[in-house]
């Protein structure tokens, strides 16, 4: 009995080590020839030495085509990207999940994230480009209330 079970357990493992020709897997795949292949290893993202430095983290390099590259180091290593902070963060409508709101001499930001709400106060002084186009978006320039009105009802002109 103990041997009839043994051999009903067996079959499948057997046949399916064999394809319908007869052999074993393992021996057609050894009998095909293997491509060669050919690998290119990429060259490091460095900086140009003509970079122009505009952040603490942020070079802009323009190359011989004329086009603008900005250059950012992360804590992942450096990226590169086509276009200046200023134009990439107008062409993407400067995040429309992040808010700013004016606090006198300097901005609030608020943010969602998977992770919760953030938020932080930079100086107006001291605003990145993004942050610029967020500001400029949110918080549209106030009229002056102390500049007098060109033609006031009722004033004369001397």
């Amino acid at each position: 009995m103990r041997l009839l079970i043994l051999l009903a357990i067996s079959v499948p493992f057997i046949c399916a080590a064999r394809d319908g020709s007869g052999q074993r897997e393992t021996e057609s795949r050894k009998a095909a020839p293997r491509a060669s292949v050919t690998v290119h290893k990429a060259e490091p993202l460095t900086i140009p030495p003509d970079a122009k430095q505009v952040g603490d983290n942020t070079y802009l390099h323009t190359d011989s085509n004329g086009k603008a590259w900005t250059y950012t180091r992360t804590p992942f290593g450096l990226r590169k990207a086509e276009g200046t902070p200023e134009s990439t963060a107008k062409t993407q409508d400067a995040l429309p999940e992040m808010t700013a709101t004016e606090e006198g001499d300097s901005v609030r930001f608020t943010r969602k994230t998977p992770f919760g709400k953030s938020q932080w106060t930079r100086k107006k002084s001291e605003l990145t480009g993004v942050e610029r186009a967020v500001w400029e978006r949110d918080c549209p320039p106030k009229p002056a209330a102390d500049q007098p009105d060109k033609a006031a009802p009722g004033s004369v002109k001397e």
